[in-house]
């Protein structure tokens, strides 16, 4: 079955909206059962996330700091969306080969 994560990008430019993208990525649930899967997941998600959050060059190091947030935010969102602990741990840092292994390992 074929799933579809939605990214939602509001930029805030002092205080008011200026843009808001919204981005679909699709994928299937096989794509979220091995850690070499859920892994090139997440690097869709984060390529659009980055694509979608770029800085605004009038706003020199704080429009950097801004689209750094607003990927950050992007990408979190997306992975809470999926509800997927392989995809979880590959977000928070930790391996999702050690998530495996963990798992095989706990009695």
């Amino acid at each position: 079955m074929k799933k579809l994560i939605v990214i939602i990008v509001g930029c805030m430019v002092m205080g008011s909206a200026a843009a808001q993208d919204r981005v679909v990525i699709g994928y299937s649930k096989s794509d979220l059962t091995t850690p070499t899967g859920a892994s090139a997941l997440y690097r869709r998600i984060a390529n659009v996330a980055d694509a979608v959050c770029t800085p605004d060059p009038a706003l020199g190091l704080k429009g950097k700091f801004a689209a750094r947030e607003c990927v950050r935010k992007a990408v979190t969102q997306a992975v809470e969306d999926v509800h997927s602990p392989l995809l979880t741990a590959r977000h928070g840092g930790g391996t999702v080969d050690r998530l495996y292994s963990s798992r095989a390992t706990m009695k």
